[in-house]
């Protein structure tokens, strides 16, 4: 899929929230949740801490 080609690339070396993924791609809160766990179980990206309620994610 491309835009979990986009999410990698986008997180490589760097630190994002799951807002701020959400607001790149204009995609619903369940969409980019979804392309996020499927990441995350491909061990593709990983959780890196919280800011406020919202996860910060990197790319492994």
């Amino acid at each position: 899929d491309e835009v979990k080609r986009l999410i990698i690339n986008i997180l490589n070396d760097t630190e994002m929230s799951t807002p701020e993924l959400r607001k790149c791609f204009k995609l619903t809160n369940s969409e980019i949740w979804k392309l996020i766990s499927d990441l995350e179980s491909a061990r593709k990206i990983k959780r890196t801490g919280k800011k406020g309620r919202a996860q910060l994610w990197t790319a492994v």
